[in-house]
């Protein structure tokens, strides 16, 4: 089996966050098909052997129990949400195992299925401060990432879509080098992970976290967003420590588990909603999942007329044929 596969049948387990009375209704972009699939077997082909069955058990009690009740907490609250540092660590986790299952992963890069064994093993068992000085690379690398950048909260009345790529980023082109010939590598804004229908969580790089805190302190970085330059806000924070901490250093040196973390819950536009899952489509593999096709038809309509104007990696008109 590969990781891909491995990767998606783990993700499984939140699909049922996208799902009705009658399911999660899917789209097959590649054979242009919707059908309302269990959440279990909504971006599969075939039943999980035994070591996936392992992980995804794993994975329920590790991630999905505590996310449930994260998600039942966020759906109470209208304007903000406040989190515990577990909490926080947990939402956290997620979104590595999210960012491990993509195209970009050393893993996934390789189709490497014991290493990609190694990195989600590492993710779910380990503490957040052990996750980074692990000794695997990606690990290393996207747990420091996921540490140095802050988290946004979105809510809709309408529907997000979810797809079958872990990690969905907006990017813009990045600044070339003076004297240099090379295209320079895009600048990723932030990463967009969907939550469930009406919830979607972005994480925000760090340059776009320090402009946040403090607008003048980013210079020389292409710092556009169609998102970021409408929806702004920096979580406040509560330490049980508090009267230890002198220094930045000591936050972390400090820390306990049940410092709070108060975050906006950011109501989004009709037209952003639908420009973010034209983000989570157009960087989906194979399928998107998504709960009432009604509320989703827009979304598809909108994806389908910028035909021309950019460049799609899917072509949706059977797709909305068929809802």
């Amino acid at each position: 089996m590969e990781s891909s596969e491995q990767c998606n049948n783990v993700y499984n387990l939140m699909l049922k966050n996208f799902a009705g009375a009658d399911g999660i209704y899917v789209a097959d972009m590649s054979k242009n098909d919707v059908s309302a699939r269990r959440p279990d077997m909504a971006f599969r082909d075939a039943a999980p052997c035994d070591e996936v069955a392992e992980f995804e058990k794993r994975f329920s009690e590790i991630i999905e129990k505590p996310m449930d009740r994260i998600l039942s907490k966020i759906n109470r609250m209208s304007k903000s949400i406040l989190l515990t540092r577990t909490e926080l660590e947990t939402i956290k986790k997620y979104i590595l195992l999210q960012m491990n299952r993509t195209p970009y992963s050393d893993a996934e890069a390789e189709d490497d299925k014991d290493l990609w064994k190694r990195e989600t093993s590492a993710i779910l068992d380990m503490e957040w401060d052990d996750l980074m000085k692990s000794d695997l690379v990606d690990v290393l690398k996207d747990s420091a990432e996921v540490n140095n950048s802050f988290l946004l909260f979105f809510r809709t009345d309408e529907e997000f879509v979810i797809g079958d790529s872990g990690c969905v980023a907006e990017c813009v082109p990045g600044t070339p080098e003076e004297g240099s010939d090379e295209e320079p590598e895009d600048f990723i804004n932030y990463n967009l992970f969907p939550l469930t229908s009406e919830i979607a969580v972005l994480l925000i790089s760090l340059p776009w976290k320090m402009r946040f805190s403090s607008p003048g302190a980013v210079q020389g970085l292409p710092l556009t967003s169609p998102i970021l330059e409408k929806y702004r806000s920096v979580p406040k924070m509560k330490y049980v420590n508090e009267r230890r901490i002198r220094s930045e250093e000591d936050v972390s040196k400090f820390k306990h588990p049940q410092d709070r973390f108060t975050y906006m819950i950011h109501n989004v536009s009709k037209d952003d909603l639908h420009y973010l899952n034209t983000l989570t489509i157009n960087e989906s593999e194979r399928f998107i999942g998504f709960m009432t096709p009604e509320k989703v038809k827009p979304t598809l309509e909108s994806y389908e007329s910028m035909k021309g104007s950019v460049e799609l990696a899917h072509d949706l008109s059977g797709i909305l044929g068929k809802l």
